[in-house]
C-alpha cells in the first residue's frame, strides 16, 4: 500500500510516535506499523540429517512383544536369536513413525521383559 495510490486520504502523525506511516479514512485506519514478530530459530544440523524424537518405551515393549510370538518362549531367551530380531523390528519402527534411536541400550529393556516372562 503506498500513499500516492490511494483516494479520500488524509495522512496524519501519529500521537505516540510522531510518524506519518497512519492513513485515515471515513470509517476506518489502515496502518503500515511492521507487527513485533519473533524470529524463528534456526538450528545448525551437523550432518545434514533432521533429529527426530527418540522411540518411546511402548514401541520398543511392543516390538519384543512381537519377537517374542515370532519365536517363542524358547528361542526367545536365547539373547543370539532374540537380541537381531528385536533390532531389526526397532529400526522398521522407527522407520515407519520417524523417531531416532533409544537413549537407553534394548538389551536392558530385553531383560525387563524376560523378567516379566519368568515371573508370570
Amino acid at each position: 500500500m503506498s500513499f500516492k495510490n490511494t483516494t479520500k486520504k488524509e495522512q496524519k502523525c501519529c500521537p505516540k510516535c510522531g510518524s506519518r506511516n497512519i492513513l485515515e479514512y471515513s470509517e476506518y485506519i489502515q496502518s503500515k506499523v511492521k507487527q513485533d514478530i519473533p524470529k524463528p530459530l534456526v538450528k545448525k544440523i551437523a550432518r545434514g540429517q533432521p533429529e527426530y524424537p527418540s522411540i518411546p518405551e511402548n514401541e520398543i515393549l511392543g516390538c519384543i512383544d512381537k519377537a517374542w510370538q515370532e519365536l517363542g518362549t524358547e528361542r526367545f531367551r536365547n539373547v543370539r536369536e532374540a537380541m537381531p530380531l528385536i533390532a531389526k523390528l526397532v529400526g522398521e519402527a522407527c522407520k515407519e513413525h520417524l523417531y531416532s534411536k533409544s537413549d537407553k541400550a534394548l538389551f536392558i529393556y530385553y531383560k525387563q521383559y524376560l523378567e516379566g516372562i519368568i515371573n508370570k
